[in-house]
């Protein structure tokens, strides 16, 4: 179970830097399109996608890294740190995309995202055998 948690992880930040790696024109067309079939403004949009990718980042990261260590307190610290820094770097990664741009607003709603997974992450963790 430990390797499946580690596989959906990387899976996920894979996905991630997928993502923020899109230039502008392609990131905007594919959540314009999105937004258009749920139905909402594509700016709620974009910035629902901010929180929920760093959201499962962090619950992915702590689901895996508390089946690898004993300690809560050090699986929490790990998961927080090792999600913050990527969200930094995901905003970091869009002042060089071709028509993106970094926001303090984008990076606190990451910010919010890593503490609310992290949090659902330590509520629902199951340690398997």
């Amino acid at each position: 179970m430990k390797k499946v948690r580690w596989g959906l992880f990387l899976f996920w930040l894979a996905l991630t830097v997928f993502l923020c790696l899109q230039d502008g024109k392609t990131s905007g067309e594919f959540s314009t399109f999105i937004a258009n079939i749920i139905g909402i403004e594509d700016h709620i949009l974009r910035k629902f996608a901010h929180f929920f990718v760093h959201f499962i980042l962090a619950y992915l990261a702590y689901q895996a890294i508390a089946a690898s260590v004993k300690s809560k307190r050090l699986a929490v610290l790990c998961s927080i740190l090792l999600s913050l820094i990527f969200a930094v770097v995901d905003e970091t990664f869009q002042t060089v995309a071709i028509e993106r741009s970094a926001e303090i607003r984008d990076a606190l709603i990451n910010i919010s995202g890593v503490t609310a997974g992290t949090f659902i992450g330590v509520l629902t963790f199951k340690k398997s055998s």
